[in-house]
């Protein structure tokens, strides 16, 4: 039995006081720390170097030095507290605490995990802390600072893998975390340099920050399996790297959680084990060379007993501050069930590749930013839902509805002389289509395939602000997103019995009548449709009923009786678009026009 399940001998409290004591003093030098080095054999529980002392299976370190630690420890930790910095070098060590952190700075000047070249290493603990100021297998009072280029792997059983009071970097190595609640977690700022991590939260976010997160480089596999991938409730920068997120709710997050749900229910489930997703620029997600995530089994918690609902986290407020989600480099790829990428203030992406497999639902969006989305360079490629979704600031966009978007789905955008500028395979259903980066241009036609054939051509769009692309207006406490769009505000959306129906193109609006794409509607309606070329005529037979209809005549036929229409069909961007209320009445459905919305709802009597 362990450690911090009873207190420590008054005599080694004693003994280590009078330790420190004694100990000469470095603030003169702040380099002088690191001539104080040892040896710590934790399976022999061995330790040289000045302020080490074991009481039973617990190394205390009362003094600041560079400790080369080695071996295993079961039930028991090594626990710093000094006001020097202490660098552990973690060299081939395996620590197991059920009943508290496995290596614990209490306290530090500052504090060094250095991953030894190849090395394996193993921090893990229990479902119950006895020790409640940590709360993590590695835990830090104050700054820590991570780098190496061994194995490092974490097993965080209570709540988080790794966590600090204060800022923590990662400078290089090879990081496996897996945490029952956030995988890591910062009082601070998180920054990344480098290194490769494989993190799995449970419950929680896959990497925390309180103030700000800052990624440089290096490659990042985040999977939040009930929550947001990488939250910062400051800004968040990412310059580079090479960075893979599924998440249940957000993807990257600022500010606020926005979420009622929690992650506790209600989503569709995620990507499948062992898929990826493409980047759509001519590869895969690239091979880390990280080791395998560590097969934990069902994780305990001792949270809550069998068949109570699990306690609701608690709801995080908004502190008003800078909130901004910059991109300006790096490869990134996110799958989310939330928003993509939701910024409780601004968006701006200066650079990086940007794929986005987005919602299933209607009630989030791929891009999501509060005050705007200002993209001023690099490439986006979105496969999503629509009804939340943002388009970029004055910036043109390729926008492209799909019929029945399904999971494994080939898109590829083409320009007018065939060349590829794209693909994307979908992980998951969708909606539509949205690309961006610098080289569209406003003139010119795109030529949307679908698994390999033509689906549709357009020519981009740009949005002449914030505003959501379908769905009532967003009223979640940060206001109601503005739903306009330059040259999209037109736009009209048909719903049948509360559904939105998708077109190839969009419906238009002629001498007070909506036209759509023939075959989307009548099929939703019901009717065997067929075209004939020689005539150009559009026939939809259901039950008794016969509608014929002739591209650019307005006299239509209901079983051979002659109608007038309003508008005559048309063929638009290679559509044949039908009036949707002449049709859909002649079928029995009930046809109403929303104003507020620009929509079409039918509805079945």
């Amino acid at each position: 039995m362990l450690v911090m399940k009873k207190m420590v001998p008054i005599a080694i409290v004693t003994i280590a006081l009078m330790v420190s004591l004694l100990l000469p003093s470095y603030a003169a030098n702040d380099d002088a720390w690191k001539d104080n080095t040892g040896e710590i054999d934790l399976t022999k529980k061995t330790a040289t170097g000045t302020g080490c002392a074991w009481d039973e299976n617990v190394l205390y370190i009362t003094a600041g030095g560079d400790f080369t630690v080695s071996g295993t420890l079961t039930e028991g930790l090594v626990c710093v507290e000094t006001n020097d910095k202490v660098k552990l070098r973690l060299n081939g060590a395996s620590i197991t605490n059920p009943n508290g952190p496995a290596i614990y700075f209490k306290k530090t000047e500052k504090s060094f995990i250095t991953i030894m070249e190849g090395t394996e290493n193993y921090l893990a603990d229990g479902a119950d802390y006895v020790e409640d100021t940590a709360d993590a297998p590695l835990f830090s009072a104050d700054d820590l600072e991570i780098k190496g280029s061994g194995t490092l792997t974490i097993c965080g059983n209570f709540k988080h893998g790794i966590a600090g009071s204060d800022d923590i970097t990662i400078e290089n190595g090879n990081l496996v975390i897996s945490a029952y609640e956030h995988g890591i977690k910062a009082g601070g700022t998180i920054t990344i340099g480098g290194g490769n991590l494989a993190v799995t939260a449970k419950t929680g976010k896959g990497m925390k920050a309180e103030q700000a997160f800052v990624i440089e480089g290096g490659t990042a596999q985040v999977l939040s399996e009930q929550s947001e991938g990488i939250e910062s409730k400051g800004p968040l920068t990412i310059r580079g790297g090479d960075i893979s997120v599924t998440a249940k709710d957000d993807g990257l997050n600022t500010g606020a959680e926005n979420n009622m749900d929690r992650g506790f229910g209600g989503h569709m489930p995620m990507m499948q084990d062992g898929e990826k997703g493409d980047f759509g620029f001519g590869d895969n997600m690239p091979e880390s060379g990280m080791p395998p995530m560590p097969t934990r089994g069902e994780m305990p918690h001792g949270r809550w007993t069998e068949g109570e609902m699990p306690p609701m986290p608690p709801m995080e407020t908004q502190d008003g501050g800078d909130h901004t989600i910059t991109i300006a480099g790096g490869n990134i790829y996110i799958n989310a069930e939330g928003d993509g990428i939701d910024s409780n203030g601004a968006l701006v992406i200066s650079g990086g590749n940007i794929v986005i497999d987005g919602p299933q639902n209607n009630g989030n969006g791929a891009l999501d930013a509060q005050t705007g989305i200002d993209v001023q360079g690099g490439r986006i490629s979105i496969l999503s839902f629509v009804g939340m979704m943002q388009l970029p600031n004055e910036k043109p966009v390729i926008y492209a509805e799909v019929s029945k978007g399904k999971a494994g789905d080939e898109i590829e955008l083409k320009n007018s002389r065939g060349e590829t500028i794209v693909s994307h395979k979908a992980v998951k259903s969708y909606q539509a289509f949205v690309y961006t980066d610098d080289t569209l241009d406003m003139s010119s036609s795109y030529t949307v395939f679908k698994n390999g054939e033509a689906y549709t051509t357009t020519t981009p769009t740009e949005n002449a602000g914030k505003g959501m692309l379908g769905g009532m207006p967003r009223m979640d406490g940060r206001g109601m997103k503005d739903r306009a769009f330059k040259n999209r505000e037109r736009e009209i959306s048909v719903f049948l019995d509360g559904k939105k129906i998708l077109f190839p193109t969009p419906p238009i609006i002629k001498n007070d009548t909506t036209l759509v794409g023939f075959r989307a509607i009548l099929e939703q309606l019901g009717a065997d449709v067929s075209w004939n070329e020689q005539t150009r005529e559009v026939t939809a037979n259901k039950e008794d009923l016969c509608i014929v209809l002739t591209i650019d005549s307005r006299i239509a036929y209901v079983n051979g009786k002659e109608h007038l229409l309003l508008a005559a069909p048309e063929i638009i961007n290679g559509s044949t678009m039908i009036p949707v209320r002449f049709v859909s009445e002649q079928l029995g459905l009930s046809v109403a026009w929303n104003e507020a919305f620009r929509q079409v709802e039918i509805t079945t009597k």
